[in-house]
């Protein structure tokens, strides 16, 4: 091990990052090591990608990895090493977990009695260094090292692992090694992929594990495009950058799903989540949606004006149940927001339930929570705060959603997503629920059914409202076919209706419809 100074580990121990007031740039260019216009350069760069502005700067060619490893040690006032794996303690080394080691892209270098002594690539991550002190059960201190020669170091004692060089976009080279290098905390890798995905107008991000190695595609319009090949020890990086910002967390579990808030150079994102676990690891899927500014009008989600105007009319009155119903990713949060804003709740008390913060919601008390874990207790919380207003996000999937029967609902106005695809089979489960047909006669206002055609377009809605012939059939118990009935005779039309119509003004394609009803 070759040390900027003599190899005494006492004087790396129990020290932290010390910052001098002076970023990287400021001390490179003060070095002459770059110019004024390669910064410039960089720092646009690293607008557009997420990276760091020393990776910006490597990625560019202006610097060198050693270069920014000095300027960072000249920030933080430590000690750059340059490793040479042959002078590695074998026995420390192996004394930490391989995969906590890549991660922190760290190597221990010594041992003394009262602390371990670490060479890591970015000591200003805080998180990674309460993970490596918790692994040592004491104190350590820490010098600058390369991410190269810190994998390399870590190659010559675990191995050389598949993918140590990081892939960036651009995969494997042919040699098997990789062009890019991501830092462990996933934060670039997970940005970086998000814009470029965004960019491209993808609507969805998958992260395959197989045999050995991390697949990223993107789905643009209908078509699964192959992006990167990227080492499998991402993964972990990737799914601790998820959980970070608040993701699910999968444990034990087959699945977890969830949605979280993304920042990026280019302003917040909301992603939604699924982790699955598979043989050959976790499986991640990501799809991104725009933060929404501002709430969405009716008409713009796809209502036909006649619909949007008695919608208002209804909740206006602040007492009842509306139902919008659709798969992920169709809209219906939306919708929930544009109700809640068409009942003007500013005297009103507004609560809602909901897994993320996906649209405006002015005024109301938002309370992300995941769907099982509020179940139990939305009921006792609405009445304990005397609720006026209600929004149930995702809560009563399945065969849950029969606790909008629940009193907690009487004398309120619900708003309610949830997962039924089909609004009879829906009316037909909550009318054989106890008393169902006279609670829906009296609180349901209307039921509305969303689908996502493709981005910048809006969904296909159908609305159906119970007006007093529907209401006469629900008491009686009408079967199925009798509601249908009476919905058409009253003006219903469907979703399969309603994209044939769009088909035929030539303003939604022919694919589009046949995939939004499949």
């Amino acid at each position: 091990m070759r040390l900027g100074s003599p190899p005494d580990g006492r004087q790396f121990l129990n020290r932290r990052p010390q910052r001098t007031g002076r970023n990287i740039t400021a001390i490179l260019l003060e070095a002459g090591v770059v110019t004024d216009e390669q910064v410039e350069q960089g720092v646009l760069r690293q607008r557009e990608t997420g990276l760091r502005i020393g990776e910006t700067l490597v990625e560019s060619g202006a610097v060198t990895e050693e270069d920014v490893g000095w300027a960072l040690s000249r920030q933080l006032g430590l000690t750059l090493v340059d490793i040479d794996p042959s002078s590695l303690d074998v026995d420390l080394v192996h004394s930490f977990k391989e995969s906590l080691l890549r991660r922190s892209d760290a190597v221990p270098l010594l041992r003394e009695d009262d602390g371990v002594s670490f060479a890591v690539a970015d000591p200003t991550d805080h998180e990674m260094l309460d993970r490596l002190e918790e692994a040592s059960g004491g104190p350590i201190g820490l010098c600058v090292g390369t991410p190269t020669a810190i994998r390399r170091a870590l190659d010559a004692m675990f191995g050389s692992a598949t993918g140590a060089h990081a892939a960036g976009p651009a995969g494997a080279a042919p040699d098997g090694r990789y062009d890019v290098v991501w830092e462990r905390s996933g934060a670039t890798f997970v940005a970086f992929h998000l814009a470029s995905a965004l960019k491209r107008g993808a609507g969805e991000l998958h992260f395959t594990a197989q045999d050995g190695q991390l697949f990223v595609s993107y789905r643009v319009s209908e078509t699964l495009l192959p992006i990167a090949t990227e080492p499998v020890q991402v993964l972990e990086s990737l799914i601790a950058r998820l959980e970070s910002l608040g993701g699910p967390v999968l444990g034990d579990r087959l699945h977890a799903f969830g949605a979280v808030r993304c920042p990026l150079p280019t302003g917040d994102v909301l992603v939604e989540i699924s982790l699955l676990r598979a043989e050959d690891g976790v499986h991640v899927a990501l799809r991104p949606r725009p933060m929404a500014l501002q709430v969405p009008g009716l008409e713009a989600l796809g209502f036909e004006a006649a619909e949007a105007a008695e919608l208002r009319g209804l909740v206006s009155n602040r007492a009842g149940v509306v139902l919008v119903c659709g798969p992920r990713g169709a809209g219906c949060s939306s919708a929930l927001a544009a109700l809640l804003a068409a009942a003007e709740p500013s005297d009103a008390r507004v609560i809602a339930f909901e897994p993320a913060a996906i649209v405006p919601l002015p005024g109301a008390s938002r309370i992300h929570v995941a769907p099982e874990a509020a179940r139990a207790q939305w009921q006792e919380i609405v009445t304990g705060q005397a609720a006026d207003i209600v929004i149930l996000d995702g809560l009563v999937d399945g065969p849950a959603v029969q606790a909008v029967l629940s009193p907690a609902a009487s004398r309120r106005l619900v708003l309610v997503r949830t997962d039924w695809m089909d609004s009879f089979a829906l009316l037909e489960h909550l009318m054989g629920q106890p008393q169902g047909r006279s609670i829906l006669v009296s609180r349901l206002l209307a039921l509305v059914q969303m689908r996502r055609v493709s981005d910048g377009v809006p969904p296909l809605v159908e609305t159906l409202f119970f007006g007093p012939s529907l209401r006469e059939a629900i008491v009686y118990g009408a079967a199925r076919g009798r509601l249908v009935e009476v919905a058409h005779a009253t003006g219903f039309k469907s979703l399969a209706e309603r994209a044939r119509v769009r088909v035929a003004e030539g303003t939604l394609p022919e694919r589009d419809a046949q995939r939004a009803l499949s």
